[in-house]
């Protein structure tokens, strides 16, 4: 149809049907898989819908066509191509509406600004039950399996040793997709011992 065209350079995606959202960074740590974002916006009045800006819109077409139909929470999102416009901030005065909006162009939490790597969201696996978390310590393994099996029990944990320093990543597979966005959700950057934890999806082995 011709409905699609309009908007195709469009670079804010729609999510609905989002379950309780507890903070904003949980949708930017799940949606900054695929491309980096700039502002984020849940609706005042529809909270289970959101507003994500991308920096472009080759970045929101990913994710739209990685996220869609995501089994997040026991809901399952949808997301598309938004018709709207810009994502405003709210001015100073509305102070509730603060909440529900969130910049994040200098917050430095962007993946391609964590890694130095503007690639990165190519690169991106879809959603899948197996995790890579990196960036930390060997002497950290027994903080890092808590803080992952603290939600849901993981399968499977492999843990890799990246190099001579002590650093290491692990596999980790969950029961679900759904528990395993969850997981990258709540968790990523989280700091284990001065550390921030980076975690994304990875083509799962089975």
């Amino acid at each position: 149809g011709n409905g699609g065209k309009q908007n195709y350079r469009s670079n804010v995606v729609m999510v609905s049907k989002l379950p309780e959202v507890k903070t904003l960074d949980m949708l930017f740590n799940l949606f900054g898989v695929y491309g980096r974002i700039d502002r984020i916006k849940i609706m005042f009045h529809k909270r289970d819908t959101a507003l994500i800006q991308y920096q472009n819109a080759e970045m929101a077409h990913r994710a739209v066509r990685s996220l869609n139909n995501l089994p997040f929470n026991g809901s399952e999102l949808q997301v598309k191509l938004s018709k709207d416009g810009p994502v405003a901030m709210p001015s100073d005065q509305d102070v509730e509406a603060k909440y529900f909006t969130k910049d994040y162009v200098d917050s430095g939490f962007n993946r391609g600004d964590i890694k130095n790597d503007h690639e990165i969201y190519t690169r991106a696996a879809l959603p899948s039950a197996t995790l890579k978390i990196s960036e930390f310590e060997e002497s950290s393994e027994g903080d890092v399996r808590n803080l992952l099996s603290a939600d849901f029990p993981y399968v499977d944990f492999q843990l890799v040793k990246d190099n001579s320093n002590g650093i290491c990543s692990a596999f980790v597979t969950y029961k679900t997709v759904d528990q395993a966005s969850r997981t990258l959700a709540t968790l990523h950057t989280n700091e284990i011992n001065g550390r921030k934890m980076f975690i994304e999806f990875v083509q799962s082995q089975l």
